[in-house]
């Protein structure tokens, strides 16, 4: 399993990026920030994308101070 980090792309840059992602062979995109772009034409060219949540921090925390009160 390898692992590619990057910047988050726009609708105007979503061309490039998905060209550099086939150029790293990725096949899985997990999103772990706010979304900034359409997932479809991403998945149109055969990357699945995940959605992760916005903020696993903060959700963690709600869902703990919602259980124990």
């Amino acid at each position: 399993m390898r692992f590619l980090i990057t910047h988050n792309p726009t609708n105007a840059t979503l061309n490039k990026f998905t060209e550099e992602l086939k150029k790293f062979e990725v096949n899985t995109l997990v999103r772990v920030c706010d979304s900034t772009y359409d997932k479809a034409p991403v998945e149109k060219e055969g990357i699945q994308v995940l959605v992760r949540l916005e903020n696993p921090i903060a959700e963690a925390k709600f869902n703990f101070s919602h259980r124990y009160r």
